[in-house]
């Protein structure tokens, strides 16, 4: 057996054609002329049959450069020298292993594996059973790159997550967060904080020197802020010029001071734009989970009411939801 990781001295027998009728598949045969072995060398999936002994019986072109292999026709590899490879090429063999060690009369129905090599591919596998006189003699292995497919998809995701100005995490992701937190079977003994931020007469910036100047303010705040926190805190971008801050962990208001005076000392340096020096004035209103709520939905509502205490008490401060 040789299995490498080029593309080069592969060996292809002249005669591998796979017939595929329903979900049974019928065994290679130099019958059907060059069509067929055409067909089954050019189509876009990688395929290959695994014999009841574990051994390769036949593959095509493609399985070769999906792999990134050499498969040499006079000494095919078994499933056990195959998992051997996959364990060097692969993030999760384990489920390649799983699947692979499935009894046979599993293999009665479709098994279906995504599997992502250590370089960054997403591989979908499915599985369909060679039968003879109802019996499994065989199964054939397609199996297709579907990284492009996993790329637009995890963008799509971070997109319907993350605010597309400040590329901070959105409304959606603060409540699955806060969700999660909160779950008692998850998380029975979890304490955090709740700050809710709100920028002071932001609209007299967009309204004196334009919404492009106000959105890099709102880049900028964004990025002093994140600055300003420990590793595990987390900052969302709620709505226009509001933001929650989640302090994971904290119960104590020392904790949360702490924090909150390196903000506004942070924010004391101003920010330059288009040559002017502006300083951010905020509000910040606080709660504390679990002691002033439990709900997601009633930290945000005392953390923002304890928020407009502080504008009351003249902008640029802060309050505790429990001050008030």
């Amino acid at each position: 057996m040789r299995l490498g990781f080029n593309h080069m001295g592969r060996h292809i027998k002249d005669n591998l054609q796979v017939e595929i009728i329903g979900s049974a598949v019928k065994e290679p045969s130099c019958a059907k002329g060059d069509v067929l072995k055409d067909a089954f060398n050019n189509t876009s999936i990688g395929i290959f049959y695994l014999g009841l002994g574990g051994t390769i019986r036949c593959f095509n072109k493609k399985i070769l450069q999906i792999l990134d292999i050499t498969l040499d026709e006079d000494d095919m590899p078994d499933f056990r020298e195959m998992l051997v490879y996959a364990n060097r090429i692969l993030k999760n063999a384990k489920d390649m292993e799983r699947v692979f060690l499935l009894p046979i009369k599993d293999y009665y129905e479709p098994q279906q594996l995504v599997l992502e090599t250590k370089d960054g591919k997403v591989l979908f596998c499915t599985s369909e059973a060679v039968l003879r006189d109802s019996l499994i003699e065989g199964i054939v292995w397609s199996v297709s790159d579907i990284t492009e497919h996993k790329t637009q998809e995890r963008i799509a995701t971070y997109r319907s997550l993350h605010d597309s100005l400040t590329q901070l995490p959105n409304r959606t992701y603060l409540f699955q967060k806060l969700d999660k937190l909160t779950d008692l079977e998850s998380y029975p003994h979890k304490t955090f904080a709740l700050l809710f931020l709100d920028l002071d007469d932001f609209k007299q910036i967009n309204d004196n020197y334009g919404h492009a100047t106000g959105d890099e303010f709102l880049v900028n705040f964004s990025t002093c802020i994140r600055n300003s926190l420990r590793v595990p805190d987390t900052l969302v971008r709620l709505s226009g010029d509001e933001f929650v801050v989640i302090l994971d962990n904290v119960d104590k208001k020392e904790l949360v001071l702490n924090v909150i005076e390196r903000i506004y000392q942070d924010l004391s340096n101003g920010f330059n734009i288009a040559n002017e020096q502006m300083i951010a004035s905020l509000s910040i209103g606080i709660s504390f989970y679990p002691r002033s709520a439990q709900s997601p939905r009633k930290l945000i509502k005392l953390a923002d009411r304890a928020m407009y205490s502080a504008k009351n008490n003249g902008k640029n401060t802060y309050c505790f939801y429990e001050d008030e």
